[in-house]
Order: structure tokens, then sequence, then C-alpha cells
């Protein structure tokens, strides 16, 4: 990335640097892409929230000790998101009940249940997201449930993982992907099963490990058996 295109107001980036950043024309980014706080808020909410994002394999994300879950808490960029079951339909909820916006399900936990309640005043949605239950709202003029669901998120499946798009976005799914979809089909790992699993915790910016991931300078030292 330039110097120039790294001094950019993240939140007015001219195209015109993108331009300039070139295959070839490129060098590190500065420091404050990995340690500014501001850029990383820039980044949750544009390239996670903003974007087409995979929230897990969806095997996972079903699973629980007493069989498949019907609802699961998961995050996209700075966005709680709420996915439900209801039979093979599944939906992404924003996790934020619409009568004060307090968190419905923790993040990554999950629930068997029907329906949803809001811990802090009961309110209560099915699994479509549609109001059932308001608490002494029952005879409050005006009020109507119908225009308090649950807002619904843009969700897909793929290939068996799970794609939402927590802030709307206009590109449909299809056109994300792009090419994509015909370089990863014939491998179908939507058959794939789970056979172990190794989590890390790493004190580090995700671009350090993404980084390190994609390229393979390091390679012929550190794993000469490729």
């Amino acid at each position: 990335m330039t110097a120039d295109l790294a001094a950019a107001d993240i939140g007015t980036l001219d195209p015109a640097l993108l331009e300039a950043a070139a295959l070839g024309a490129t060098r590190m980014l500065p420091a404050s892409a990995y340690t500014s706080d501001d850029v990383l808020a820039w980044e949750r909410r544009h390239l996670f929230a903003g974007a087409w994002t995979c929230v897990g394999r969806e095997d996972d994300l079903r699973r629980g000790d007493d069989g498949a879950v019907t609802q699961r808490a998961v995050v996209a960029g700075d966005v709680a998101v709420l996915l439900t079951w209801d039979g093979d339909t599944l939906r992404a909820l924003a996790n934020t009940c619409r009568h004060r916006g307090h968190e419905l399900i923790a993040a990554g936990d999950a629930s068997y249940k029907r329906s949803v309640i809001c811990p802090y005043h009961a309110w209560t949605y099915d699994l479509s997201g549609a109001l059932r239950a308001a608490p002494d709202f029952r005879n409050v003029d005006g009020f109507a449930p119908t225009e308090h669901s649950l807002s619904e998120l843009p969700v897909e499946r793929w290939h068996g993982w799970v794609f939402v798009h927590a802030l709307h976005g206009t590109v449909p799914f299809a056109e994300y992907v792009g090419a994509l979809e015909d370089v990863v089909a014939p491998y179908a790992p939507e058959q794939l099963v789970l056979g172990d699993r190794h989590s890390y915790e790493v004190a580090a910016n995700w671009k350090v490990i993404s980084e390190n991931y994609h390229e393979c300078y390091h390679c012929p030292l550190i794993h000469p058996e490729l």
C-alpha cells in the first residue's frame, strides 16, 4: 500500500488511490494499520459488517450438546446477529430487542427454544422475528406488534458455510462470490465432515495472520515438507 493510501481518511477513501496501489507498486502497510483502534473499527464496519461475511459452518453453528439448536448468536464485524432455524428455514436477525435494544442472546450462545425472549422486559419473538408478546403493551393506543418485528438481515448458505450481510448490502451474493463458485463447487465442500479442530488465541491484528497465511515466502524454511 502506498504512503498516500495509508494516510488517506479511512472514511473517504479516494478510488484513485486504490488505482495507484497496483500490484508491483506497493509496499507494506504502515504500523498504524495494525495498531490503530480507528482502523480496526473501520474494518469491522466496512470490511466485515458491510460485506458478505462468513460466520461459520452451518453444521457447527447448529450443533449443540443436546442436538440441533434453533438459535445461535454470532457477530458480523461490529453487528450482533441472531441466526434462527425453523426446520430447514435459516434466517439472520438483528440480535437486539426492538423495545430497548437489549442483546437477546450473548454472542456465541445458543438456544433450543421456539421463542426468542428478551431478558430485559420479556418481549417475545418467534423464530421468524415476529413479535408475539409484549407485557403490558396490550392496551397501549397505537401499538402494532407487526411494526416491531426483529430486523431481518440478508443470509445465504454456500457449500456448507453461512454468510451474512449485516448492513443490508445491495450486492447479490452470487455476484459477490463471482467466479469463485466455479473454483470451489467441484470440491463439494458441503460434503466435508469435521475431523479435528485446533484453536489458537493470537495476540495480533487479524491482518498479520491473514497475510502470513496467504504468502509462502516463508515456506522453504518453515514448511519444507510443502
